[in-house]
């Protein structure tokens, strides 16, 4: 490959075999009043993270990153179109490898947005660079990889963000808060809003790879499959009204089992993530999975069934309790009573004086804050914890992908979290990890 070269000068301290470009380490500048942005995959999910970046005062875009010159040119228009606008001057950099973004020492944090399957590669990389991280959910595609993520980013010391934005709503702190301190009693029971898709090998036809598009790069660590659409789509309409529709929706790699874990990790890693948060398990994770295919388990009918439990015994289900109504989107169940919460601050309990609960000292407390992308940026500038920081985020993921093994395995699976293995089938430990293409091996 043409990229294995490090720059001279980095000498004996690059004794890891990291693919990283340019001399980088210890870098970590703290700026003094504005973040210097770069953001790292400019498909559908980068426009509301490109939005709101571009509009607030404490930071500036200052790379992007994606494998498609059409993309690139779109929403560097789009920034800079915004930044004349305020009068404030921008030099904005494109790159097609997310390594050139952090060998800019310009840039002191970076967003993101890639697929599945990039993120732990982007993250290590970024945290040997020395830049803070907000990094979209799931955390990784595999268990192994998010262990690798965690310890890269403490090493580093560098602030570390996921996507988890339902950690920074005022109805899911709520509910935490009542589930996690008593006032329902002992939690028995959880239910997470998701349904029971799993990942798979898609067949589509293969089509030509765009001129402007790098398709290799694309796959990168996963399996190289042929160019679809489906999984890359082209901008269909750079003039549409609202960037989100350039895309034309959400694209299907989130069901192709080589590049995400579909609806496990996608919606497993909001509601498990807040299951996890409320029931201080944080960085530490579920004892076991359980599976059944006879539906005789809380869940959809004709579909394997299966649930996680806690070491306490507590259970964790996919699916709702439609008495709940609105704020269904995760549940918990005591044994004096239920709260939920939803988007859009929608909150439910079945005890009415708890919807203005005011705390007890000897309570335990969450987090407000006011906003999930400013709760990082406190971060990078105070060095203040984020909300969702990056063993969150790995015991959430780890909780998504021990329940989608089991599943496919149709076993009951025991999950050690402090080994990070299962100990009650080899068979199940093999999908723990997977090896990365090419050059990516390495890492």
């Amino acid at each position: 490959m043409d990229r294995r070269k490090f720059l001279k000068g980095m000498g004996a301290a690059v004794s890891i075999p990291f693919l990283m470009k340019g001399g980088l380490y210890g870098q970590n500048k703290r700026p003094s009043n504005t973040l210097n942005i770069g953001v790292i995959g400019l498909g559908y999910m980068c426009n509301r993270h490109v939005g709101t970046l571009m509009v607030n005062p404490r930071c500036r875009i200052v790379a992007l990153c994606d494998i498609d010159d059409t993309r690139l040119n779109f929403q560097k228009a789009r920034v800079e179109d915004h930044y004349k606008k305020e009068n404030i001057s921008s030099d904005i950099k494109l790159y097609k490898d997310f390594r050139d973004v952090l060998a800019n020492k310009d840039v002191d944090a970076v967003f993101i947005v890639t697929p599945d399957h990039w993120h732990a590669i982007n993250c290590i990389l970024a945290a040997k660079a020395g830049k803070h991280i907000f990094c979209e959910k799931p955390l990784t595609f595999s268990i192994e990889e998010g262990r690798k993520v965690e310890e890269a980013v403490k090493k580093a010391g560098v602030v570390f963000q996921l996507g988890s934005f339902q950690r920074s709503e005022e109805a899911f702190r709520k509910a935490a808060f009542i589930a996690r301190n008593g006032y329902i009693g002992e939690i028995k029971e959880f239910y997470g809003e998701l349904n029971y898709k799993m990942p798979c090998i898609k067949n589509w036809t293969e089509e030509p790879i765009p001129p402007n598009m790098d398709w290799d790069m694309w796959c990168g660590p996963a399996p190289y499959n042929p160019y679809s659409n489906y999984m890359c789509p082209n901008i269909i309409d750079p003039k549409a009204e609202s960037p989100y529709d350039i895309y034309g929706g959400f694209p299907d790699w989130r069901s192709h089992r080589d590049y995400s874990n579909a609806n496990q990790t996608d919606w497993g890693a909001h509601h498990y993530d807040i299951a996890l948060w409320a029931l201080g398990l944080d960085g530490k994770g579920i004892k076991r999975a359980v599976v059944t295919d006879k539906n005789d388990a809380k869940g959809f009918p004709n579909w394997r069934q299966f649930y996680l439990e806690t070491e306490t015994g507590i259970k964790i289900y996919k699916g709702r309790l439609p008495e709940v109504g609105l704020a269904d989107g995760a549940i918990f169940v005591g044994t004096e009573g239920v709260v939920s919460a939803n988007r859009g601050d929608k909150f439910y309990c079945s005890k009415p004086y708890l919807f203005d609960i005011k705390y007890d000292e000897s309570d335990v407390t969450y987090m407000r804050n006011t906003g999930h992308i400013e709760n990082f940026l406190d971060g990078c500038f105070y060095g203040t914890r984020t909300i969702a920081d990056v063993s969150a985020g790995r015991s959430s993921c780890e909780a998504c992908l021990v329940g989608m093994i089991s599943s496919q395995l149709g076993k009951t699976l025991e999950w050690d979290y402090v080994s990070g293995r299962f100990t009650n089938c080899e068979e199940a430990n093999k999908f723990l990890g997977r090896k990365a293409r090419g050059q990516w091996a390495k890492i």
